[in-house]
């Protein structure tokens, strides 16, 4: 694709998202801050970064169009740096994101951030997919992050990451800086995760991200499943048994080639669950109960 194509697919998913990103004033503070958020149910739940909002004595919320209107917090999600606001405007309703489609984005792609920098109004900008499932980058924040040069600056926390089809792919979180200012690394909450824990929110319940506490590397060549390397004392994997040195062929039945597969497997267990291991541990074979509990910390991988 050729510059000018490239450019006019931009412009044009930023006009299919932009109407679903707010800008966020937060009241309560030493001094008012700013956000952004993506409304994500057209009867005015947004989704934005909780650091942005936590202790937020009032919110404003302002649409693309100009509309201001209070907004209060409904759902918090820690563990990703989640918050749910609603907006305060009874039989109104508002024009949703696309969330979707962070499984397909390779690095070096082409997205955009929408967003409210330094609360001057919202705005976008363009870069690219930097990395995919970065972790333990953020302080607290156990979901896996997708990196980008897109310029994200303070103000731009809440707001939304976008593909060329106009999808909402990520929520923006943070950036790493020695200025205070964009330096070309941001990151944001991959819309999986934001699928994820918006039942969970919405409901007001604690979101489901189970641990296992164990970490783990890829077995030899020709070995298969995942060499257990550490197994935190008084974990859940501990609690049942797991060594460090077992080989982790399979969990809930799913079997294991990567970390990638261990984390699927996990995402996709039921709260409160137990998960079937199947382990080899010195040429034989075991199967383990091992019930993940909720993760609190990026430690906790």
């Amino acid at each position: 694709m050729d510059e000018r194509a490239e450019s006019g697919r931009s412009a044009a998913a930023v006009a299919r998202a932009l109407p679903s990103v707010v800008a966020l004033r937060v009241f309560g503070r030493e001094k008012d801050a700013f956000g952004a958020g993506v409304v994500v149910r057209d009867d005015g739940l947004v989704l934005t970064a909780l650091h942005g909002v936590e202790g937020a004595s009032a919110i404003a919320v302002t649409t693309s169009g100009g509309e201001e209107f209070p907004g209060k917090i409904v759902g918090r999600d820690r563990g990703a740096d989640l918050a749910l606001v609603r907006i305060l405007a009874p039989d109104r309703t508002f024009p949703r994101a696309r969330l979707g489609g962070d499984d397909d984005l390779a690095v070096g792609e082409t997205v955009l951030a929408i967003s409210n920098p330094f609360g001057i109004g919202i705005s976008a900008t363009r870069g690219v997919v930097s990395a995919r499932e970065r972790r333990n980058v953020v302080t607290d924040n156990v979901a896996p992050l997708l990196q980008t040069d897109a310029a994200i600056n303070p103000g731009s926390s809440g707001g939304a990451l976008v593909d060329l089809d106009g999808n909402v792919v990520g929520l923006i979180t943070a950036i790493l800086t020695r200025t205070g200012g964009h330096q070309g690394v941001g990151f944001a909450v991959p819309s999986r995760e934001l699928e994820r824990a918006l039942p969970a929110l919405i409901e007001g319940k604690p979101v489901h991200r189970p641990w296992l506490g164990v970490r783990v590397a890829p077995a030899a060549d020709g070995e298969g499943g995942l060499r257990v390397t550490t197994v935190v004392a008084g974990g859940p994997a501990a609690r049942a048994g797991l060594l460090a040195g077992d080989r982790l062929l399979s969990l809930g039945r799913a079997g294991l080639a990567t970390v990638e597969d261990l984390r699927r497997a996990l995402g996709e267990s039921a709260p409160g669950g137990l998960l079937e291991a199947e382990v080899e541990r010195s040429g034989e074979r075991l199967l383990l109960e091992i019930a993940p509990t909720n993760a609190v910390s990026p430690e906790k991988s």
